[in-house]
């Protein structure tokens, strides 16, 4: 065995020690703020509407994207909707000035990923959670940063390979693009995990319900209680799973959109109030986050969609355990290409 096979080895093996910390598997809540932050730029274009800013001086957003993806199935031939933008939100397992270890394998876990579909067309917004364990092929990178094939693997570890930015984002873009077919993903937004108790808390607390048994953090928190969360709260209701409720990732995703939904809310309520507000949330995050979108383009993005309707697609399949014994999530085939089918591709005569 050679060098490199030896330090690639022992990276691996390092991951899946990751992967098995209680405290380290489950950082869902470092994109809640990506996702509301979709609302904030409605709000903030608004805004950018309301203070004199032509909204056609963001461009154009129809004719962004000139290509589309093709498959064929079953001897049809398919090719995606021109109608259709696709947002990728990812929350990252690592704080963002976090020293890597090795530079091509390090970026730290997607822990939280969800896409949304956009159609100008249909006009709607489909919201899609994608479980971190989710079983799927991801491209595997050297300590070299050379690529080196694919791999079956939790989708979460494709972030994990590449710079901990661009290349790792571009990495689970295209993890995500071949679990629908091979789909284009327009965008993609990042968010580390020490961007949680700054979006918490610049929204002032987030008020939940608390479904599971939470005492071990606060007395208080017991089911059924009310309570509103500061930064650090916030991070313990989200990003806990082993010894809370039934333990699942599934119960867990239950508290993120839990939590999303009353974001939102507070969200709009702050920035009707105060025109700042939403570009003090943007700024607060800045630090934390790393996109192939802009500021402009996310903003005009969500003008086009502010008055569409919004619903949310899980994805069907049941947990189990992999070859290591890890938790996995292994998804229903059938339905994923129906779903891919239905929302993405349109057949082609």
């Amino acid at each position: 065995m050679n060098k490199e096979s030896m330090e690639v080895g022992t990276v691996e093996q390092e991951q899946l020690r990751r992967r098995k910390r209680p405290g380290k598997t489950v950082l869902l809540l470092t994109a809640v703020g990506i996702l509301v932050l979709l609302a904030g730029g409605y709000l903030l274009g608004s805004w950018l509407e309301n203070s004199g800013r032509e909204a056609d001086s963001l461009g154009d957003y129809n004719d962004r994207f000139r290509y589309s993806a093709m498959l064929k199935l079953d001897g049809q031939s398919y090719r995606q909707k021109g109608s259709v933008t696709t947002l990728l939100l990812m929350g990252i397992d690592q704080v963002s000035d976090e020293e890597r270890k090795t530079p091509y394998r390090s970026g730290g876990q997607a822990d939280f990923l969800r896409l949304l579909v956009i159609d100008r067309t249909e006009k709607t917004v489909v919201q899609i959670p994608i479980d971190r364990d989710t079983i799927t092929p991801i491209r595997i990178l050297t300590v070299l940063g050379e690529e080196d094939g694919t791999r079956e693997e939790h989708i979460s570890i494709s972030h994990s390979f590449g710079d901990g930015k661009e290349q790792s984002g571009e990495l689970t873009r295209r993890a995500v693009s071949e679990l629908f077919l091979g789909a284009r993903i327009d965008f993609w937004v990042a968010m580390s995990m020490d961007g949680i108790a700054a979006f918490n808390d610049t929204l002032g607390g987030v008020a939940v319900t608390l479904e599971d048994d939470l005492t071990q953090f606060d007395p208080a928190w017991q089911p059924g209680t009310t309570v509103i969360l500061s930064g650090e709260q916030a991070f313990n209701y989200l990003h806990s799973r082993m010894s809370v409720g039934d333990g699942s990732n599934a119960s867990r995703m239950r508290r993120q959109q839990a939590y999303i939904s009353e974001a939102a809310k507070l969200l709009q309520i702050k920035a009707q109030d105060d025109a700042d507000f939403v570009g003090r949330l943007f700024d607060s995050l800045t630090p934390y986050l790393s996109s192939n979108i802009g500021r402009a383009n996310l903003v005009n993005l969500a003008l086009l969609s502010r008055d569409f309707d919004r619903t949310l697609r899980e994805i069907p399949g049941e947990h189990g355990r992999d070859a290591d014994g890890f938790t996995a999530f292994y998804y229903d085939k059938d339905a994923v290409r129906q779903m891919a089918l239905e929302l993405l591709f349109t057949p082609m005569e």
